[in-house]
Formats: structure tokens, sequence, C-alpha cells
């Protein structure tokens, strides 16, 4: 039987790097950044069976939240069909 998801967030701190261009950077760098590592991080969080994952900046600041939701089947069908067709 599976055992159910933990309760504590996966915590990703950034390297040092990360964290400056974080603080130095504008919005939109601001936001490829953190779709960068949230990529990573939702991945690391799975894989340690994570239902919620913080980044945090080097300096333990949160800058991001995230929870982990089990995908919608209708939304993923439509999408597999989507594909499908763009294949015929």
């Amino acid at each position: 039987m599976h055992e159910p998801k933990r309760t504590e967030p996966w915590c990703y701190t950034m390297t040092p790097r990360e964290s400056r261009f974080w603080h130095e950077a504008g919005p939109e760098k601001r936001q490829r950044l953190l779709e960068c590592l949230a990529a990573r991080v939702l991945g690391e969080a799975v894989d340690h069976d994570r239902s919620r994952f913080v980044i945090m900046d080097e300096g333990g600041e949160i800058v991001a939240k995230g929870k982990i939701q089990a995908p919608n089947i209708h939304d993923e069908l439509e999408s597999m069909s989507r594909g499908q067709n763009r294949l015929n």
C-alpha cells in the first residue's frame, strides 16, 4: 500500500550564484529563473514523495512556494488527443 505524502515541503536553497542573480534581476529574469528552478525542484520533491516545495535564496528568505497536484485526467487525454491529431 502506498504511504501518504509527507506533509513538510521539499526545500531548495539557491546557490550563491542563483541568489545573486535573483537579487540583481528584474521581474522578467526572476520569472525565468523561477521557472527553471521550479521544474528541477518539482522533480526532486516528487522523488522524495513530497506534495509541496519551497525555494529560498541563500539567506533563507522564501522566494517561491509550490504545491504538486495530480494531473486532471480530462486535460491529459485532451492533450494527448491534440498531439495525436498533429501527427496525423
